[in-house]
Order: structure tokens, then C-alpha cells, then sequence
């Protein structure tokens, strides 16, 4: 373990990490200014379900994949 400049101790490493993102694909999305409604919607629905913003945008895009015959 490689030690930070705080002195801890950290489990980061570098090419795990690398290995990491490779298995992986981001989707990022922007809300802009008049969205923000949209996105407090979004936060509610989280909070209330207690899931992460990740985990509610993936269900509803399963859900609107299976309602339009794509799985």
C-alpha cells in the first residue's frame, strides 16, 4: 500500500484501476438550466426509493426498452 501525502495509508493503485475502467462504458448526462425541474423530479425519486441516481436512470431505461419491444 502506497502511502499518500497525509501520511494513511491508501489501497488505490493504479493499474487495477486501469484494468478496471476497460471493463467498463460511461454515459454521462447534462441537464441544463431550464432541466432543473426535471432534475429535482429525479433526485425526489431517489431519495424517496433510496437508490442512487445510477440505479434509478438504468431501471427506467430497461423499463422503456422492454415497453417498446427492444428486450
Amino acid at each position: 500500500m502506497a502511502e499518500n501525502e497525509n501520511g494513511k495509508k491508501s489501497t488505490y493503485n493504479y493499474e487495477s484501476q486501469k484494468k478496471y475502467n476497460k471493463k467498463n462504458t460511461v454515459v454521462s448526462l447534462k441537464f441544463i438550466h431550464s432541466e432543473n425541474d426535471f432534475l429535482q423530479d429525479i433526485e425526489n425519486a431517489c431519495k424517496s426509493l433510496e437508490i442512487s441516481r445510477q440505479s434509478y436512470i438504468k431501471i427506467a431505461i430497461r423499463e422503456k426498452l422492454e415497453r417498446d419491444g427492444f428486450i
